[in-house]
């Protein structure tokens, strides 16, 4: 979902490009859909977690973070009337909060876009055998197919597999949005 890129200046010029952009009939959903790590999500990434509610529980957020929920508003009367002890710092109860399964129920996708610049060097910190430092790493995701890693592998071009698809987001929810942004916009094909 990703071609080849020249700016006339970091990027290389027109017939010598040296990063990568999204193509324009890619959707941010299907060019992001990509994580270093395969589904379900390690333990340790539970510090990372982010927050889905109910949005009528929901009455202010920043960003991806709730600020507000009714219950930080409930009062000390509300709390009488509920026979609920009442007090003055809040918490948001064990009960109002749960894990979901992020391969059957929700994910988060950061599906911002990657500059080009920042992949400037693809073709040599992406290929299979480099050794990654601080400065120079791949910073392009290629997706391992079938989400099975195999030892060795590279793509057509000789490009290590690295990331995994959640391949309920290929699958379903792809199609929906390309057929929902063809029907608004008339862009989006609606195959892949």
């Amino acid at each position: 979902h990703m071609e080849k890129f020249s700016n006339g200046g970091e990027c290389g010029k027109e017939g010598d490009p040296r990063c990568l952009a999204k193509k324009e009939s890619a959707t941010f959903l299907e060019t992001y859909n990509c994580d270093f790590l395969p589904p379900p999500k390690p333990d340790w990434s539970d510090r990372a977690k982010k927050q889905i509610y109910r949005p009528d529980y929901v009455l202010s957020h920043f960003v991806h973070y709730s600020t507000i929920t009714k219950g930080i508003l409930e009062t000390y009367a509300d709390m009488q009337a509920k026979g609920k002890g009442w007090d003055y710092w809040y918490r948001e109860s064990k009960e109002s909060e749960r894990f979901t399964d992020d391969i059957n129920e929700a994910v988060m996708i950061h599906s911002k876009t990657t500059v080009p610049g920042n992949t400037k060097g693809y073709g040599k910190t992406c290929k299979l055998g480099f050794v990654p430092t601080r400065k120079d790493k791949c910073r392009v995701g290629f997706p391992i197919p079938g989400n099975q890693k195999i030892e060795n592998a590279t793509t057509a071009d000789g490009y290590e597999p690295n990331c995994y698809t959640n391949e309920r987001v290929t699958d379903k929810y792809v199609p929906k949005l390309r057929e929902l942004m063809h029907k608004r916009t008339g862009k989006f094909s609606q195959g892949k």
